[in-house]
């Protein structure tokens, strides 16, 4: 008799508990989408008047953030390459819309991937590859670009990660996209604007080189 009376309860909880994830979840949505901390969904996100274009994200994380920035952003000119191309290869030097590809330790065995992701646009007339000395090392690099991207449903969930993850809210907190590592801020066509390093940070690149 105990249980067939508590069991009426138990509709009631259950459309409590689901409201509360909905409620959760569609907070979160619209923390990301508002703050847009990869800088995929926004023209304008509120942290660049915050930091001025610092972002710790894009920093660590473009190689999650520039394929999907590269299928958002309007270019005829797509610039490909490392960290010589995304800081030394401004777009507003080329005519027309240009994104700069560049990301960090770019190895030259995931330029196949790149070039899967421009063809996926469609409408990119020219790409410009800047490739340095390290790009064709034996040495290990950074950990490569998602071959998902290749195909329509991974970039749907890479699209869905950015909107709509544990990463995307941990990234919209305005301390942790201060929190940049190297000098330098973030244009929207993909460009850093690098001021001169301190001595100090020079001097670690050359020890970690």
């Amino acid at each position: 008799m105990t249980s067939s009376k508590a069991s009426p309860a138990w509709p009631g909880f259950v459309r409590c508990v689901a409201l509360a994830g909905a409620a959760a979840l569609a907070a979160g949505l619209a923390v990301t989408l508002l703050v847009d901390p990869f800088w995929v969904f926004r023209d304008a996100p509120p942290w660049l008047a915050w930091t001025g274009g610092v972002n710790r994200h894009l920093d660590l994380e473009m190689r999650r953030a520039k394929p999907l920035q590269l299928l958002s952003r309007p270019a005829d000119t797509v610039l490909v390459g490392s960290s010589t191309v995304y800081r030394g290869l401004d777009p507003a030097d080329v005519a027309g819309g240009t994104y700069n590809l560049g990301l960090s330790s770019l190895m030259a065995d995931e330029l196949p991937l790149v070039a899967r992701l421009i063809v996926a646009r469609g409408d990119v007339r020219s790409v410009v590859i800047g490739l340095d000395y390290f790009s064709f090392s034996a040495m290990a690099g950074p950990p490569p670009l998602d071959p998902a991207l290749a195909g329509r449903s991974g970039r749907a969930a890479a699209w869905l990660s950015a909107a709509l993850s544990l990463r995307a809210l941990a990234g919209s907190s305005p301390a942790s996209i201060r929190a940049a590592l190297e000098p330098g801020s973030w244009r929207r066509d993909g460009f850093k604007t690098t001021p001169d390093y301190p001595p100090a940070v020079t001097r670690r690149l050359l020890r970690d080189q």
